[in-house]
């Protein structure tokens, strides 16, 4: 028998890139300046989940709102820098049912993910931490 080369080993050269996997970066752009940015930066960060979170309080409000995030969106795709995921958060308040139906279109056409409060999401807040059973308006 000679020497069988179907099971010597060969020497396989592994390179291993270094730093290749991409951030995993996620975009919350809300409708309040303080109230929903405080919200969120309160989350605990998880680098198992992701690595970067982006927190804008922009003051605008449904269709506007959404429009300033794709606008963001895209901008981070131009710059190479994607996020996994975008949220858009607002309150429905007593915009019209065209204007919120349009941003949950728009939204969704452009990838976007909405949350959003029916009341306010300061009563969403304060129900975090007090339990209240009484009718609350925004007024």
């Amino acid at each position: 028998m000679g020497h069988d080369k179907l099971f010597q080993k060969r020497k396989v050269e592994l390179s291993r890139k270094v730093n290749t996997r991409s951030l995993r970066r996620i975009l919350i752009v809300c409708e309040g300046e303080k109230t929903e940015p405080n919200y969120f930066k309160c989350f605990p960060q998880n680098p198992l989940v992701f690595d970067d979170i982006n927190i804008q309080g922009t003051g605008f409000n449904t269709v506007s709102l959404v429009r300033e995030t794709i606008r963001l969106k895209l901008k981070a795709d131009r710059d190479s820098k994607p996020f996994i995921e975008v949220w858009c958060v607002f309150d429905k308040d007593s915009f019209t049912a065209q204007d919120f139906t349009e941003a949950i279109r728009l939204a969704g056409v452009n990838g976007i993910k909405c949350a959003y409060s029916i009341e306010a999401f300061e009563l969403w807040y304060l129900l975090h931490f007090n339990y209240c059973d009484s009718a609350l308006s925004r007024t």
